[in-house]
């Protein structure tokens, strides 16, 4: 009471702890605001390598259910310097060489399609494809990854598709 009714003021002291104090809440606001900025900024890189994740799977099924695999591999879909293309089913997917874009097309079984891409269990007599159908498509199976810049390293989106090419 005695400090309200005082003509002395604040004193040193009390003004340290004032500047300390605010201090400490102006610095707590700033790295609030830049980590909502971090992962703002990492959300927007994630989706929009995962929009052309799925842009490059769309193209690639369309391509493959038109032209078969070889013609994906040989041609010019993606840039030839950032793309890395692949029908090696033995190597590991995706690679870590530096390529932003990845894909590898590999035949997929008649389960696995069926599986996948149809929604069915392989096992149910009602919900296979009968050997005359089965002999006459080319099942593939198109896995893509785009690599983005993540907050503290690269970061990559994967994403595996099914397409089917009648024969």
């Amino acid at each position: 009471m005695r400090f309200l009714c005082g003509k002395r003021g604040a004193t040193l002291v009390e003004l340290i702890a004032a500047v300390l104090i605010l201090a400490v809440v102006v610095l707590a606001v700033f790295t609030g605001i830049t980590a909502a900025q971090n992962s703002i900024y990492a959300n927007s890189a994630q989706s929009k390598a995962a929009a052309q994740a799925q842009s490059m799977a769309d193209t690639l099924m369309n391509l493959v259910k038109k032209d078969g695999v070889a013609a994906q591999l040989s041609g010019t879909a993606y840039p030839a310097g950032d793309t890395k293309k692949t029908t090696d089913a033995s190597v590991t997917f995706p690679q870590t060489n530096g390529k932003k874009y990845q894909y590898r097309i590999t035949r997929a079984s008649t389960d696995e399609y069926l599986y996948h891409f149809e929604g069915k269990n392989p096992s149910d007599p009602k919900k296979t494809i009968s050997a005359e159908a089965s002999a006459n498509l080319e099942l593939y199976k198109i896995e893509v990854a785009v690599t983005y810049p993540g907050t503290t390293a690269t970061s990559c989106v994967q994403l595996t598709a099914y397409a089917a090419k009648t024969a």
